[in-house]
């Protein structure tokens, strides 16, 4: 199930050579969101990560599917209602094109909130 243009839309976008940022805009009234015991709704930890590969794919262009998550840490709930503005930021750390594995590490923050920090492997389909 793609996220894209219903879960978030892309506002801004900022692709360079081992850089990528993107300005996401969240979408409060999509049934993904979970409302936790004070009531509040927040998106489930795999629609980040899926979120973040799905923008991997918007950057090169291609299909991916994660090989490997080395780490992932969530730091704060993201609110789409609290926090409809999100950035992510991607690092590439090693890019084959001979395999097409791309190794990356993802940041994903709200008006300067730290709110996850994950990395993991893809393989461009």
């Amino acid at each position: 199930m793609k996220l894209q243009d219903s879960l978030y839309h892309i506002t801004s976008k900022n692709v360079g050579e081992s850089y990528l940022s993107y300005d996401i805009e969240l979408e409060a009234s999509h049934t993904n969101y979970k409302v936790n015991s004070q009531g509040v709704l927040v998106m489930p930890g795999v629609c980040i990560m899926l979120i973040a590969k799905e923008l991997l794919e918007d950057a090169v262009s291609k299909l991916a599917t994660i090989r490997a998550v080395k780490n992932v840490m969530f730091f704060n709930e993201l609110s789409p209602v609290e926090m409809p503005h999100i950035t992510y930021t991607f690092k590439l750390l090693v890019s084959d094109p001979t395999t097409h594995i791309v190794k990356i590490i993802a940041n994903v923050s709200a008006d300067g909130i730290q709110l996850a920090n994950m990395s993991f492997t893809c393989k461009q389909n």
